[in-house]
Order: C-alpha cells, then sequence, then structure tokens
C-alpha cells in the first residue's frame, strides 16, 4: 500500500504543478489585458490622487496673501468673522465658516468663493475661488467625477443617474461615481492578483528588489514593475477600497456586516417658527455635548434647512485632519436655529473599533494622509504614482515581447521560391532575460 502510495503521488504531483501553471498563466494574461484596457482610467484617477495630497501646500504657496494671520490672545469669533465678510459682500449669503490655523474660512452659498479672515483682526485678508484653475480640475477629476458643478471641468451629464443607481449598494451613482468605482474596481482586479503572479521572487528578497540597469530594457523594466508592485501592494489595496466606499455606500454596509459595526449616520431637523438663536447660542450649545471640545466649523441656517450644523475637533482624540486646507474636526451637533434647547449629535464618538476604521480613519488619514505633515505625506504621493510608473513598465515589456513575437513570425516566415514543405530553422525568439522571469 505505500509503494502505490507513493505511486500516486509522483503522478498527482506533476498534475498538481500542470494546473498551478496554467492558473498562474491565466492571471498573468488577465492582469496584463486588463491593465492594458482599463489602466489608463487608473494612471489618470491615481495621478490626479497623487497630485492632490499637496493641495494644501499648493493652494498656500500660490496665495500667501490670503491666509496672513496676527497673532492675538483670542481669535476674534466666528460671528465677527461672519460680520465682517457681509460688510464687505451685503449681496452674498454664507454657506459656511471654518477656522484653521489662525484663519477663518467663510464659503457662499450656490459658488466656490471663499473669503479669508484674519482671526487675530477680524480684517478680510481677500477671496479666491477654491474650485477654479488647474487645482479645481484636478479636485472634480479625482473626488467628484467631474461631476462637482462650479469647478473647472464640470461635465452635467455625468451628472445623471447610471443603472446601478437603482441597486441598494450603490444608490444614487452618477456616472461620473460609475467612472471613479470603476477605477478603484480596475485598481483592485489589478493589484490583488499580483502577490501570486510574482510570488517565486519573493522567495528570494534580494534578487526581487533588484533591478537589471545594464541588462537591456526588458530586463530593466521587468525588474522595475516587479519591484514598484510589490512594494505597492498594500497601500494600492488600501487606496482601491477606501476609494470604492466613498462610491458605493453598500461596501460600508459589508464592512459592518463582516466586522461588527454599524451604521451610524444621523439627520437632524429644524422646528419651524420661534426666535432664531445667533452663531454664539449655537456654539455653545453644541460645545456643552462635548466639554473641552473646540468648534471648528458652523454649517449656516438656510431656506431648506433651520438649523445649524457646529463640528467641533475633541481634544481626547487624533486630529486625522489636521493637514487639512480648510477644516478639521471629529464631532458633529446639529442646533436648531429657533431653540438652542433641541440639539442632537450628528457624529458622536465611533462606538466600535469597526466604525473608527470605517468612518473615521478610512478617509482622511489612509486615503488622503491628512493626519500627518507634508513631510511624511511625500509617501503618498511616491506610492500614489505607482499606477503610473506600473503603466509604463508594464506597456514597455508587453510592447518588446510583441515586438520579439514579429521579429520570430519574419525570421521563420519561408523565403519567396522557397520549398513551403521545408522547416523552418528553429530561432531562438526570446532572450535569456525574459526567459529568467521574476524568480532571476
Amino acid at each position: 500500500q505505500r509503494s502505490v502510495r507513493v505511486m500516486e503521488e509522483k503522478v498527482a504531483t506533476p498534475r498538481r504543478r500542470r494546473v498551478s501553471l496554467k492558473f498562474r498563466r491565466a492571471l498573468v494574461l488577465t492582469h496584463r489585458w486588463i491593465g492594458l484596457i482599463g489602466g489608463l482610467l487608473v494612471v489618470i484617477i491615481s495621478t490626479s490622487g497623487a497630485i492632490l495630497v499637496y493641495q494644501p501646500e499648493l493652494v498656500r504657496a500660490l496665495h500667501p496673501e490670503i491666509f496672513r494671520t496676527t497673532s492675538a490672545a483670542e481669535p476674534v469669533g466666528f460671528a465677527r468673522a461672519i460680520t465682517e465678510v457681509q460688510s464687505h459682500y451685503p449681496e452674498i449669503q454664507l454657506a459656511s465658516a471654518s477656522f484653521k490655523d489662525g484663519v477663518y474660512l467663510l464659503n457662499a452659498s450656490g459658488t466656490h468663493d471663499t473669503f479669508f479672515v484674519d482671526a487675530g483682526t477680524g480684517l478680510l485678508n481677500g477671496r479666491i475661488d477654491l474650485g477654479a484653475g488647474v487645482l479645481g480640475f484636478l479636485v472634480n477629476m479625482h473626488d467628484c467625477g467631474f461631476t462637482c458643478e462650479g469647478y473647472s471641468g464640470y461635465l452635467p451629464i455625468l451628472t445623471q443617474p447610471s443603472p446601478l443607481a437603482q441597486l441598494n449598494a450603490f444608490a444614487g451613482m452618477s456616472w461620473g461615481s460609475a467612472l471613479l468605482a470603476l477605477a478603484a474596481l480596475i485598481l483592485l482586479l489589478l493589484v490583488v492578483p499580483a502577490p501570486y503572479i510574482w510570488w517565486k521572487a519573493i522567495r528570494k528578497l534580494r534578487n526581487a528588489l533588484r533591478v537589471r540597469w545594464a541588462s537591456g530594457r526588458f530586463a530593466r523594466d521587468f525588474d522595475l514593475h516587479a519591484m514598484i508592485g510589490i512594494v505597492a501592494t498594500a497601500p494600492l489595496i488600501v487606496w482601491g477600497l477606501t476609494g470604492m466606499q466613498f462610491e458605493a455606500p453598500g461596501l460600508t454596509t459589508l464592512w459592518y456586516s463582516l466586522t461588527g459595526g454599524h451604521a451610524s449616520e444621523r439627520t437632524f431637523t429644524g422646528s419651524p417658527g420661534g426666535q432664531d438663536i445667533t452663531v454664539e447660542r449655537a456654539m455653545d450649545a453644541a460645545a456643552r455635548q462635548f466639554p473641552g471640545s473646540e468648534v471648528t466649523w458652523i454649517g449656516l441656517p438656510d431656506d431648506d434647512n433651520a438649523f445649524y450644523t457646529v463640528d467641533l475637533l475633541d481634544p481626547g482624540e487624533p486630529d486625522l485632519r489636521a493637514h487639512s486646507l480648510n477644516y478639521h474636526g471629529n464631532r458633529s451637533v446639529g442646533v436648531d436655529a429657533h431653540g438652542a434647547g433641541h440639539v442632537q449629535i450628528l457624529r458622536d464618538k465611533p462606538a466600535t473599533a469597526s466604525n473608527a476604521i470605517a468612518d473615521e480613519w478610512a478617509g482622511p488619514a489612509a486615503h488622503f494622509g491628512l493626519a500627518v505633515n507634508g513631510y511624511w505625506r511625500s509617501i503618498w504621493f511616491v506610492l500614489g504614482m505607482a499606477p503610473l510608473l506600473l503603466g509604463l513598465t508594464g506597456l514597455s515589456t508587453w510592447h518588446w515581447r510583441r515586438r520579439a513575437r514579429l521579429r520570430a513570425r519574419l525570421r521563420n516566415a519561408p523565403a519567396p521560391g522557397a520549398d513551403a514543405k521545408a522547416p523552418a530553422l528553429a530561432t531562438r525568439t526570446t532572450s535569456p532575460v525574459a526567459e529568467r522571469g521574476p524568480g532571476r
């Protein structure tokens, strides 16, 4: 019986090896053609995101005068900043105001004009449209899929509901959102199987992270493609998943069901009539819900929403948007515009670790890197450029193979007048470098 079992194992091992080779070959072909067909969309979205990692620094560098701030014992307050803007632009209706790094940023309703007020003096620094120009175009492309009205590059046709919008998991998904979700899906389809493709190379890490610069174009680009893929696999998976989360709410629901979290979104409705309360009273009412917190953003009432939305920064929690251009906060409270006694917490402390990851860490920290300063965010920038480098090296190796096959067919083709039945001379169609593969 033992000899029979040994014979069966000897027969089964080559069979399993053949199945494994066929499966790996199928993965390589799938990886190659998904990259060739959908890689450009991934490169456009990822490269624009890498540039936007430094949006706060770029805006400050382009408009240093509007971020001017004067040292003072206490900031002048939201009400004073609102009054200052309204005194210069009485025709403008303000939608919100935020306090960041010694400057108040007030947004006009219906536009993307932002007014900047020095928190030390209470004087207006200036006014700019954050939705205009190249940075506005990149934001519209990366964050909105060209559906953010008022931003450069806005395309009304992409705001129309896509067929997926009929499904609960993709409720309300526009064509622009569908493009962003497709880019995230393509990224995941390219990255998730990649470790199986190059797993042999990882056996010898020294070889896996070595680039043969002097061995020709194919060897160089093949090694670069493998090395960049190995280094960038984990962050690209995180960015793909968080990108899908932004566009497909069903993914967050699935995450909750698998990890023990629960939906935490809350809505608030103000009461009609009554006496309107001031900004200061709304701030006080909200701050009492989280003692010791700092008010960082206020959404002002309008005809559709008769309440204030007050966002606060709870000092007991990490500031995950510390390096955002115009916002930081981790708690939110709705305050009735007609009575400070009617309040509701809209964003509370996360009840579970699952909620903390999905609701707080996934977006600002993991995807955008706003929890860390510009030096650390260089990691996000470099790895965000990985799809562009992977696309260039992958296209280069594919083109080299294609040219090699074409040259081989030309060499093997019978010469005019030659005997068609004469066997063609065997020629080597691939270089020794190509045959070595990722395992070197």
